[in-house]
């Protein structure tokens, strides 16, 4: 509010200056304080009441009116608006859905108007369309700027160009603001006062799948489903000149309606996109088009001529809708479907051993379908009174369009397709019933086609050799490879890794990654973490290696996560495209892939979503990389139990800020309320993703043989008879159950089972010094024990010692899955039972725990103890978890409530371990830690957090790290996470440089697979 005297000096020099000139000034006020302000009090004379509101339909031809101009040349050169239907300088494309055509449409346009003026006209400077994307919650003035000004031109040499905003249905606040500043004010400014003015030569393209809202009528009310009105969450939007790209079955409703299509479609206007000409010519629609209709109407497949346009797009729609097998797909959708099949057409055509008369079909479901796209109102809508708390069924609603419908291992994988020589073909996962020709499921035996195959095939192809009820699962591996390696294409067969494990459903597997990357399909899984995603591509890129070139890149690991920024994924892109055009000019058939691992955790899933279904970086082509795959995997999105999250509210300080107050939502939904921090996908990429399924026990199992097969291999363990197969065993048995539990600790994964090996050949390797301490610690307390044991008890208690391996385990597995449980005693008695043979234990379940507890006992006694200091056992499982984790890098969450010795063990155990320097000499072997502390706060931001681990990186630099560790302490992380700048999201990306231990926490669930949690038990007195 101004002060009385700049009130008074404003008020004299308005009147000064209207005061005999014809002028129109509007002022608006507020009612809040009006009586407090000398202006407002000066102008009171010339209050009216508030105006009269024009109409939707008004606005719209008011701004329509002006956006309209005249199509003649300006300095020889057609205007961008000639290509616009209306000849409006301003254009919404929108629709009701993903993948319907926005884009192509606004491709289109930008070859119009390249036509026009001459593809000479352009450069990459300047080119014929500049895209702006707008992928965050909020539209950024800056960044938007910033974009425009890159394609300044000088005012001497107009250009007229196409400018695409790319604007996310994911994008909430301040769209509105933009757009009306930019498109009905003609201008747009930052905060560090540039200005962009809107040029009339150019042609404002404004490309949306528009947010909408449940609400009352009102002027700008669209149709919703079931006849239900509802709203733009951005209202300008109803007032620009726009027109609606329809999915492929509102194009047949709307071509053949005897009527007006504005008699089904509400916003129909004539300038709507239905099927893209171009598209419809095409030979990837016309040649299934053609081969389908003649097959329905068993007609003659010799004539098909793809070259040849043929029917018309009702026709081609309708044809092609009917084999599809989605019940409403989208144009992307269908697109895929037809792709995919023109590829296997075109290779029927031109194979040795096949004909166009042996074609057939059946329906084929290519993606999931497609999620309803209207929202309920979001928090920020929400009446007070609603947000006070959101009910279980309202938070499912929210997870429910991101869970997938179908899933791995519910669901018949039948392949049938041309390797990539164009001739042969594979089968794998299917029967053939001999007798009555039905394609079966190898698993279950269902049926899943009947008479698919008659009997003169059958006899035909297995005079071929062709084995159609194969087993696969038992064939030799390199038949394996062989096959694997004749779908891919690959001439140079050879095994680059003998110890993964090819099983039936890994090869279906990679060869569904294949298929989709050949047809140009884009690639999305969903999986949990640990389920051997990013090993089963690591796997296929090695296939593509030539022999002998082990050491060869390509493949691009970007291990996503919440603090993954814009700047991190362009860098990886720009890497990835360089080294692929490296690995195509020296090996010109090896592919390189970039894949991004758990893409969904970042808020930069927009860019990734523009980098896989658009082919664009920031609005910007990619550069043609040849032989550069995109593949992105995300992890699941699932909600905790009520019992879960209370639990998780009652573990150490976080939840600090309510669940209704937060800002870190999905939805409803407080991140913190999800299993895996994740953040809505964009809904271009919804139809995409498929189940990747999980590891069966069975399979597991193997994994888990192969990995201690592979220590046993690399001297990381002893060779002795019995360990691969019991070891194996324990370990599966301890991974069913820690899934069991009811408790954090149930998130486990096969990274859970190299960490035990891990720990396991640590301890192998300290047992010379750290056993024979445990064996003397043991007779001791024997010798303890007889004293007090009465002269009549004739028995004798005798030590028997462990095996060095079979001790070496106890203590792994005491470390990686004892001490994350609460109820420990049950996991004692589960896996005591599998130690056999050489592995086995005199005492059974007490066995392990004495171990576990004389090694606590030993690094306790190793340490320096002040007299007034008890050994409880909290202190002793604190500090004995510490040194192993430190040792081998491993991170630590120690939860536990005040006074439960954290910040005690932690003073204990920087004093001891010093390296040479340390006071007993046991610690002497081990490495010197130096640790540094950061206290987390509500105040925390992501800055202090990484500049306390690049400090910790300073301190490792030129050292010797067999011998030193530089610790990074995150003191009460838990009150960080509440923190609204989410300085816990850098977590993720440092985990693996240092040490972190983070005492007195909550768990975010995202780092739960690299590190180790330990729950720290209520002090007693009892030492």
């Amino acid at each position: 509010m101004l002060d009385y005297e700049v009130g008074e000096k404003a008020e004299s020099y308005l009147e000064k200056h209207i005061k005999g000139n014809q002028v129109s000034l509007v002022v608006i006020c507020g009612k809040e304080r009006e009586d407090r302000s000398r202006l407002v009090t000066a102008l009171d004379k010339h209050r009216i009441n508030n105006p009269i509101i024009a109409s939707v339909k008004d606005v719209q031809a008011y701004l329509k009116q002006h956006f309209e101009i005249d199509c003649g040349q300006r300095d020889n050169l057609h205007v961008a608006a000639e290509v616009d239907p209306e000849h409006c300088t301003v254009r919404v494309v929108k629709s009701e859905r993903a993948g319907v055509g926005k884009s192509l449409r606004v491709k289109r346009l930008t070859e119009k108007l390249t036509a026009l003026n001459g593809a000479a006209l352009y450069c990459r400077k300047s080119p014929a369309c500049v895209t702006v994307t707008l992928q965050q919650k909020t539209a950024d003035h800056s960044s938007v700027l910033a974009t425009l000004v890159q394609h300044t031109t000088t005012p001497d040499r107009p250009v007229p160009r196409v400018f695409h905003f790319d604007i996310a249905h994911e994008t909430y606040e301040g769209v509105d603001n933009l757009l009306f500043n930019l498109l009905v004010l003609g201008s747009l400014t930052d905060h560090t006062g540039l200005v962009w003015r809107r040029s009339l030569m150019d042609l404002y393209v404004v490309e949306t799948l528009p947010l909408l809202w449940h609400g009352p009528t009102t002027q700008q009310g669209v149709a919703g489903p079931q006849g239900e009105q509802t709203e733009y969450v951005h209202r300008i939007l109803a007032m620009l000149p726009s027109l609606t790209c329809r999915s492929p079955q509102q194009t047949i409703d709307a071509l053949t309606q005897q009527g007006s299509p504005s008699l089904l479609f509400s916003d129909w206007t004539e300038h709507d996109q239905l099927m893209d000409d171009k598209e419809f010519c095409s030979e990837i629609f016309q040649r299934p088009y053609q081969y389908l209709t003649r097959f329905s109407t068993g007609q003659s497949l010799n004539s098909v001529t793809p070259q040849v346009v043929e029917g018309t797009p009702a026709e081609c729609l309708q044809c092609l809708l009917r084999y599809c097998g989605i019940p409403d797909p989208s144009w992307a959708e269908l697109r895929h479907f037809v792709w995919f099949l023109n590829v296997q057409l075109f290779d029927s055509e031109n194979s040795n051993f096949c004909s166009v008369h042996d074609f057939a079909t059946r329906s084929l479901n290519v993606s999931e379908e497609t999620p309803g796209l209207t929202v309920q109102r979001t928090e920020q809508e929400l009446p007070e009174e609603d947000e006070e708390e959101v009910d279980d069924q309202a938070g499912q609603a929210v997870i429910v369009p991101f869970q997938l419908r179908r899933h791995w291992e519910t669901s018949p994988h039948p392949y049938l397709f041309f390797n990539s020589d164009h001739h042969s073909m594979t089968f794998l996962g299917f029967y053939i019933e001999p007798a009555t020709g039905n394609l079966l499921d190898p698993r279950t035996n269902d049926v899943l086609e009947r008479q698919v195959m008659p009997r003169q095939l059958q006899d035909a192809l297995r005079r071929n050799m062709v084995q159609l009820n194969e087993n696969f699962d038992v064939l030799p591996r390199s038949i394996k490879i062989h096959r694997l390696c004749s779908v891919m294409g690959i001439e140079d067969i050879y095994d680059p890794d003998d110890e993964y494990e090819l099983t039936t459903d890994n090869v279906k597997k990679i060869l569904a990654i294949h298929m989709r990357l050949r047809c140009g399909i884009p690639v999305v899984i969903m999986g949990e973490t640990g389920c051997g995603k990013t090993r089963l591509i690591k796997f296929m890129c090695d296939l593509w290696k030539p022999p002998g070139t082990e050491d060869m890149q390509n493949m691009v690991l970007v291990k996503v996560h919440g603090g993954t920024t814009e700047e991190d994924i362009i860098r990886k892109v720009n890497q990835a495209s360089e080294l692929a055009l490296t690995n195509r000019q020296t090996f010109p058939h090896v592919d390189t892939v970039l894949f991004f691992d758990e893409a969904n955790t970042t808020e930069a899933i927009g860019l990734i979503k523009e980098i896989i279904c658009d082919k664009r970086m920031k609005g910007k082509p990619l550069l043609s990389a040849d032989g550069l795959k995109v593949i992105a995997a995300c992890n699941p999105y699932r909600k905790h139990s009520d019992e879960m999250i209370k639990r998780l509210e009652q573990a150490g300080l976080g939840y600090r800020v309510q669940a209704r107050d937060t800002k870190d939502k999905l939805g409803y939904i407080p991140m913190r309320q999800l299993v895996y921090r994740v953040q809505a996908l964009p809904q271009s990429i919804l139809p995409l993703v498929w189940d990747f399924g999980q590891l069966t026990i069975e399979v597991e199992k193997l994994y888990i043989k192969q990995m201690v097969h592979r220590c046993i291999k690399e001297d990381m363990l002893p060779n002795i008879l019995g360990l691969h197969e019991t070891a194996s065993d324990i370990l599966a048995t301890s991974q069913a159950f820690m899934r069991d539990q009811q408790e954090e600790c149930s998130f486990v994964s096969l990274r859970d089972v190299k960490r035990v090996l891990d720990v396991m050949s640590w301890f192998y390797e300290q047992r010379g010094l750290l056993f024979r301490l445990m064996d003397e610690r043991a007779e001791k307390e024997i010798e303890e024990t007889t004293m007090n044991v009465d002269d009549d008890d004739d028995d004798e208690l005798e030590y028997e010692r462990l095996d060095d391996v079979t001790r070496s385990l106890v203590l792994a597995l005491g470390v990686c899955y004892h001490a994350c449980l609460q109820n420990r005693e049950a996991y004692r008695n589960c896996v005591a039972t599998h130690f056999q043979g050489n592995l086995e234990l005199p005492n059974g379940a007490r066995t392990i725990l004495d171990e576990i507890n004389r090694c606590e006992d030993v690094f306790l006694d190793c340490v320096q103890l002040e007299p007034n200091i008890a050994r409880n056992q909290a202190l002793k499982e604190n500090i004995f978890m510490m040194i192993v984790c430190i040792e081998l890098r491993i991170p630590l969450f120690l939860v536990g409530k005040p006074g439960s010795s954290k910040s005690l063990a932690r003073t204990i155990v920087a004093d001891a371990m010093q390296g040479n320097r340390a006071h007993t000499e046991l610690f002497r072997q081990f490495k010197e830690a130096y640790m540094i502390s950061f206290q987390c706060s509500p105040l925390s931001t992501p800055e202090g957090i990484v500049g306390t681990f690049r400090q910790c990186s300073q301190l490792q630099r030129d050292k010797d790290l067999t011998q030193f560790v530089a610790v990074v302490v995150l003191d009460e992380v838990g009150l960080a996470e509440d923190s609204p700048s989410m300085p816990l999201k850098v977590y993720t990306c440092y985990v693996c440089l240092t040490l972190p231990i983070l005492p007195y926490t909550t768990l975010p669930y995202s780092t739960l697979p690299v590190r180790l949690l330990l729950f720290g038990p209520i002090p007693c007195f009892k030492p």
